[in-house]
């Protein structure tokens, strides 16, 4: 079970559309430490690999290929060469069999290679940036040094540079406090180029 603390922090006073803003989202500071098993860092890491725009659109001509060869009913017309045939298959086979493979023969790899995947974790969220544990002690990343930031069903993953990401757990924040965290990101994170994709409360 996490040790979940919130306090109400305050930012950098800029316009006062801002300042509006950042008091109407009523910003808090999230802490809380919490213990965490490789089958969860696994599952994040599966989710990271699969949303990346190569494997999507390696994912999305492999099935506009097989689709197509249905459609046109391929496997069964003389004028498809055997090659062809063979190449179609093949396809389906590299695409959703053998990536999935690669991921999972990837995993020691990124296990070993993350500083930030512990058993025991702690993390602070707030204005400034995400405070979290790594194998070289603890550590501040600000807003501006993450690549990319999504939501799963059990977590929010910060992308810091490839091979590297911090896995936030959500299972024990309720609804409001997971839509304060989203808030807190997006806020945080207007304007600069960072992917991201968070889920909405649902009202």
């Amino acid at each position: 079970m996490a040790d979940i603390n919130t306090e109400v922090v305050g930012g950098p006073q800029k316009t006062q559309q801002e300042k509006q803003k950042k008091h109407k989202l009523d910003f808090k500071e999230f802490k809380f430490k919490t213990s965490l098993d490789d089958a969860f860092y696994a599952r994040a890491h599966f989710e990271e690999f699969f949303r990346r725009t190569g494997t999507q659109l390696v994912v999305l001509l492999a099935v506009a290929v097989i689709a197509q060869a249905l459609i046109t009913n391929a496997f069964f017309n003389p004028e498809i060469s055997l090659y062809q045939k063979i190449g179609i298959v093949l396809v389906g086979l590299m695409t959703f069999v053998a990536m999935p493979l690669l991921a999972k023969k990837r995993w020691p790899y990124m296990k070993q290679s993350n500083d930030f995947w512990l058993p025991e974790q702690r993390f602070v969220l707030n204005l400034k940036g995400l405070s979290v544990s790594s194998r070289h002690g603890d550590r501040r990343l600000q807003w501006r040094e993450l690549r990319k930031i999504f939501e799963t069903n059990e977590a929010i993953v910060f992308v810091v540079y490839r091979f590297h990401m911090v896995v936030m757990p959500l299972s024990d924040f309720t609804e409001e406090e997971k839509q304060q965290i989203r808030d807190l990101i997006l806020y945080c994170t207007r304007n600069m180029r960072i992917k991201t994709k968070l889920k909405r409360l649902k009202r």
